[in-house]
């Protein structure tokens, strides 16, 4: 018995070293976190890989024709595509906060990229969830400070727009200002590993 423990012991040595060293390391937190989730027979990383990048507010503004005013009182751009799928989105009818966070395709797991489909999957495979339309508009409300030259989707059920084309919103700020914008996403669409999505952090 004794040398069955102290095989076992031995086994977990080399692990547990490990574990100290990324206990006190800048992600040590939220090592500790997946361990005590593990203690628990839960899934260590169901929502402690994503660090919370942005909390918006939804609910802020009642319908879609508000946010749209309130999108063009603030400076900044809509597109076409944009308006026309923001007609169509539902908005919270209280007050409701969303933590977000985005990952490139590659940081999901998916090293030489992926169709929406594999995305999306991963995303909730992972702990993260889509999110609801409304946080579209609500996050190009927020971010003003947004980095000339960068963009990213929305990982979102995507809606019909007036061609019948399946869209979701991105945000973007090129050389003509900051954008509330769409793009085309269909399931099988493939995408680079360096493609960037927003997705919900569940609390």
């Amino acid at each position: 018995m004794s040398e069955m423990l102290g095989g076992t012991l031995a086994e977990v040595a080399g692990p547990m070293k490990d574990f100290w060293t990324k206990l006190a390391g800048s992600d040590g937190t939220m090592w500790l976190t997946a361990f005590k989730r593990f203690l628990r027979k839960e899934n260590p990383w169901a929502s402690s890989k994503f660090r919370v990048i942005r909390t918006v507010t939804l609910g802020l503004h009642e319908t879609p024709e508000a946010y749209e005013k309130a999108l063009e009182s603030a400076g900044f751009k809509i597109s076409d595509w944009a308006r026309n799928l923001l007609k169509k989105i539902t908005c919270s009818k209280k007050e409701v906060e969303v933590n977000l966070t985005s990952a490139t395709i590659a940081e999901l797991g998916l090293p030489n990229g992926g169709t929406t489909k594999e995305v999306y999957s991963a995303i909730l495979a992972q702990g993260g969830q889509l999110c609801p339309a409304e946080v579209g508009p609500a996050l190009r409300l927020f971010y003003k400070d947004q980095t000339k030259g960068e963009w990213f989707q929305i990982a979102m059920e995507a809606i019909s727009d007036s061609r019948g084309a399946l869209n979701v919103f991105d945000i973007d700020h090129d050389k003509d200002g900051l954008w509330l914008d769409t793009f085309e996403d269909l399931p099988g669409d493939r995408w680079g590993f360096d493609h960037r999505f927003v997705f919900v952090v569940p609390k």
